[in-house]
């Protein structure tokens, strides 16, 4: 595949069970350190949401002749060392739809929310 990481801008989501996972990528300026992408898994409990994990970081695409590509981070802060979220793989994209395999081998679908 040959993705480039403007095709992921915009919000990224997966729902199972009443837990949210968002993956936020945006546009990042390196001059000023801003635009640094998320990505959150929670939950609503009542009126407020609780984080089961959630990192910060600049994502870079890497692609592979023949392989699906690598999402690699940079600047990465998260709340817990957990590879499952952090190595993470692009098995499938379109417009608004992509499929995310996690560091422990499962796959993920997420839909891109209306901007």
């Amino acid at each position: 595949m040959n993705i480039q990481l403007e095709q992921l801008y915009g919000i990224w989501r997966h729902e199972h069970n009443g837990v949210i996972t968002d993956f936020n990528v945006r546009v990042y300026d390196e001059l000023h350190h801003t635009g640094v992408s998320m990505f959150t898994i929670y939950r609503w409990i009542g009126n407020s949401s609780e984080n089961i994990y959630e990192w910060h970081g600049v994502p870079e695409i890497v692609n592979y002749p023949d392989q699906i590509s690598d999402i690699n981070l940079h600047h990465l802060i998260s709340t817990e060392e957990n590879l499952t979220y952090q190595n993470l793989k692009i098995w499938s994209l379109t417009n608004d739809l992509m499929i995310l395999e996690f560091g422990d081998g499962s796959k993920v679908e997420f839909r891109k929310l209306d901007e």
